[in-house]
């Protein structure tokens, strides 16, 4: 039962081109398989301070889902960093743990105010351009049930991710692809100016063009979106 259960939700999940609301759907439904009434999903995306986030909460009120969204919680203190490399679930209680997570503290907050004061959380497998985790609230988990949303919510944001990356992509232009490589190379404005046989003022426009499309703070910001992009997709 269990492996048919998988089974079905990886082919959900390869057979979709998923959406942020397909992607929390089956993970919804999964977690409805197993009589899991609530759980919160989050992922951060991205390399170092430069990353884009997005996170989802199903089978609990909105407010919290807002509250996640707003404030872009993340798990970032050293012990979920060490278990993070390790990939490894952890049970927690807010009234026990509270102080071991400093970093932590404004989502510790805001699952108390929330009444969530226990639940289990299972950390995505490491990987080049993403972290992120999957705690199902108030309750323990069978180690079954721990393997089965491991597998999947790693399935789901590997698919996710994948696809959120050729959108990327495809919003540039050849053009801004072109400057966005030479600006990666730590080549000056005037020198890709030079090289693309284009005026300063069209290289500054495309760059904007491309900060708006890849919602970025700054050029350094894009081009390390873009770096991240090319680790993973051929030109």
């Amino acid at each position: 039962m269990l492996r048919q259960k998988i089974e079905i939700a990886l082919d959900k999940i390869n057979s979709a081109n998923l959406g942020d609301d397909d992607f929390f759907s089956i993970l919804q439904d999964v977690c409805f398989d197993f009589d899991l009434e609530r759980f919160a999903f989050g992922i951060r995306y991205g390399k170092k301070d430069n990353f884009d986030s997005f996170f989802g909460v199903s089978t609990h009120s909105n407010e919290l889902k807002e509250y996640y969204i707003k404030n872009k919680c993340h798990l970032y203190d050293p012990l979920f960093h060490a278990l993070y490399k390790l990939a490894m679930p952890f049970e927690w209680n807010l009234e026990k743990i509270d102080n071991l997570f400093p970093i932590q503290k404004e989502l510790m907050n805001a699952f108390m105010s929330f009444n969530i004061q226990t639940g289990t959380t299972i950390l995505l497998t490491p990987h080049s351009t993403f972290q992120g985790f999957i705690t199902v609230l108030h309750t323990s988990l069978h180690p079954e049930v721990l393997y089965a949303l491991s597998l999947i919510a790693n399935a789901c944001t590997s698919k996710r991710i994948s696809i959120k990356e050729s959108q990327d992509l495809k919003i540039l232009t050849e053009r801004e692809i072109e400057i966005l490589s030479q600006k990666s190379q730590g080549k000056t404005i005037k020198a890709v100016s030079y090289n693309l046989s284009l005026s300063q003022s069209t290289i500054q426009f495309h760059l904007g063009n491309i900060r708006s499309k890849l919602n970025a703070q700054s050029t350094e910001h894009a081009i390390s979106k873009f770096i991240s992009l090319q680790a993973n997709k051929e030109f």
